[in-house]
């Protein structure tokens, strides 16, 4: 027998996933953008607004140009880093989750030439995304994803809540698979001035996590210099 035994402690200073969500233009790509050497998986527009950060990005347009990328990445591991086209990267990101579905569910309707979804297609792009996820994750790497949000009632009990925009149960799934859960929004304080804050733990509301257990319940962030958060400090993601 050749099995190890492996320490808790160890785990500290490792490899960071993280998934932001909330709605449209609250700063969720420009996050994603300050996770140090990051090349950016873009399935949607809104890495427009990074264009002052000059991070890396590729835009796939098919399942089998996202199937490319990961097998790329998996056969060119360099130690804690991963290379691409001759530059190597210490995170990898996708934005977004949400559009990345629709990419996939698009390439399976056109596999099976159909102009209407089924359940069995719906159930394969589901699948697909979170192999995705799941292959990216295996990499020795810092991930961090994107996501709309979305708010749904339970006609049963009645209950309203949020989650990232993800058909079906993946929006409940998925999240789990991530270290850091955030949902960003925008505040008003007292003085009328806005401020960017992520819930980095659960309401009776909106889903959230941090399993450092470093971060308060809201924490504060600012969309001009991203990479001097102290957001990302906190947890080790940069120094």
């Amino acid at each position: 027998m050749s099995l190890t035994v492996n320490n808790s402690k160890d785990l500290a200073g490792g490899k960071i996933s993280a998934l932001f969500y909330g709605v449209s233009g609250v700063g969720k790509s420009r996050l994603l953008a300050s996770f140090p050497n990051i090349l950016i998986i873009v399935t949607e527009e809104g890495m427009k607004s990074t264009v002052d950060l000059a991070v890396d990005t590729i835009s796939p347009i098919s399942w089998e140009e996202i199937l490319q990328i990961i097998q790329t990445l998996k056969t060119h591991v360099k130690g804690i880093q991963v290379e691409f086209n001759g530059k190597l990267y210490d995170s990898i990101g996708i934005d977004s989750l949400t559009a990345l579905h629709t990419l996939i569910l698009k390439s399976v309707l056109r596999m099976n030439k159909r102009e209407m979804a089924q359940l069995q297609d719906w159930g394969l792009a589901g699948d697909r995304v979170e192999t995705v996820i799941q292959a990216i994750m295996s990499l020795p790497v810092h991930f961090g994803a994107t996501a709309l949000e979305q708010i749904d009632k339970d006609e049963i009990i009645g209950k309203i809540y949020a989650a990232p925009m993800i058909p079906g149960k993946l929006s409940r799934k998925i999240p789990a698979l991530f270290d850091e859960v955030f949902q960003l929004r925008l505040e008003q304080k007292i003085d009328g001035k806005s401020e960017r804050v992520v819930l980095t733990q659960p309401d009776s509301i909106y889903m959230a996590r941090d399993r450092s257990g470093k971060l308060a319940k809201f924490e504060s962030f600012q969309l001009e210099k991203p990479r001097d958060n102290e957001l990302w400090k906190k947890i080790n993601l940069i120094s």
